[in-house]
């Protein structure tokens, strides 16, 4: 029997309902799953907020009015980037290196999703349950989501989504992998899906495997470069998940035939050519900069911009949160200033009801004196 195929872009298929513990006997046969010929394997999600009573929590629900359509598409959004699209044949693309994938090649085993919103320090991170790593929990945290405006607030949530569920979606064992470029698919993933946040910007980071936003830009130029082509970054995700203990020079060598440290140097070359401005009397669009007095390129200009934009949003969150300190010790203040109007009140009757023993205690004082009196 020929393997199967890889669905088409439309082929994705979830499921919302739970599993019974025959169904998850049956799906735990044999790991990482076979490609199916047709739709995707059923897939179970479930939602948990920790804490209803969180601004942040009730901002999400009210942002995110479905949160079944937000984690399908996510998923649908990786597996339509990562594990399909290949052509099946290598003459299609023949003019790239190893363009055509293996039908045959597993779909990962992920069988459930839950997302979880908890309180907790950065943005969010992805595990396995303690039940097998083909259930994946994705913890987004209130506290980054404090963090986001109400305009950008949706985009901020469905990025995270995609970012995680690449996460969640690959099954990798290799030794001395690198983090970095796990991380830089995830953020390309996001970078494809339409999310990604304005203060990301195209620049070289240190490095080729810094991770997040810098890795996917490079990702995203290898797609236009001879030797990488659209399918690249699958093709490297697809070696990650086939290599024992990773070589970099052999990697990178199967993956586009080149050393990554001479792809990087290009990139970082390509950069340094869209960034240069040429001079103002060229008709280049330079602007004045009036804290330095000097020409600048507008695309530096417009950097700062974000990066204030980005600050003046960070203010915003943290502005936010002391306003809901804020009102929280208001709440706590009336509180205290009503138990101390009821102490007063109480201290009041305890001074009356003293003073009307004191009153009683004189007459009867008097009385007993009076009383003395007439019998001498």
């Amino acid at each position: 029997m020929p393997p199967p195929q890889p669905p088409n872009s439309d082929g994705f298929k979830t499921d919302a309902t739970s599993q019974t513990d025959s169904d998850a006997e049956a799906n735990s046969l044999a790991r990482p799953h076979p490609r199916p010929s047709c739709d995707f394997p059923k897939v179970v999600f479930r939602i948990r907020i920790e804490d209803l009573s969180l601004a942040s929590a009730r901002r999400f629900t009210k942002c995110i009015a479905d949160p079944y359509e937000a984690l399908a598409s996510s998923v649908e959004h990786v597996l339509r980037h990562l594990y399909s699209g290949y052509s099946t044949t290598p003459a299609q693309d023949a003019d790239l290196l190893g363009s055509a994938r293996d039908p045959s090649a597993p779909w990962p085993g992920t069988r459930s999703i839950t997302l979880i919103i908890d309180n907790h320090d950065g943005v969010a991170f992805t595990t396995g349950k303690e039940l097998d790593g083909d259930h994946k929990e994705i913890h987004m945290s209130c506290r980054h989501l404090d963090n986001q405006s109400n305009e950008r607030l949706e985009s901020e949530i469905r990025g995270v989504l995609v970012h995680e569920m690449v996460h969640a979606w690959q099954h990798f064992e290799i030794v001395n992998g690198p983090g970095g470029l796990m991380e830089g698919i995830a953020d390309w993933v996001r970078l494809k899906a339409g999310h990604s946040p304005p203060y990301w910007r195209k620049k070289a980071g240190e490095k080729w495997d810094q991770g997040y936003q810098w890795t996917a830009y490079f990702l995203r130029w290898l797609e236009g470069r001879k030797g990488g082509g659209k399918y690249v970054v699958p093709r490297i995700n697809d070696l990650l998940s086939s290599t024992e203990e990773y070589d970099e020079k052999a990697f990178w060598s199967k993956a586009v035939g080149e050393p990554v440290d001479k792809l990087w140097k290009e990139y970082v070359e390509s950069l340094k050519q869209d960034m240069a401005a040429p001079v103002g009397e060229d008709g280049s669009e330079m602007t004045l900069s009036t804290k330095e007095r000097t020409l600048v390129p507008a695309n530096e200009v417009t950097q700062q911009a974000l990066d204030n934009v980005e600050a003046g949003r960070k203010m915003e969150g943290e502005g936010l949160k002391q306003k809901e300190k804020g009102q929280v010790m208001l709440q706590n203040g009336i509180a205290m200033v009503n138990k101390g109007k009821a102490f007063v009140e109480e201290g009041e009757d305890m001074i009356q009801h003293g003073r009307a023993v004191r009153t009683r205690s004189q007459r009867r004082e008097q009385d007993l004196k009076a009383d003395k009196h007439n019998v001498t």
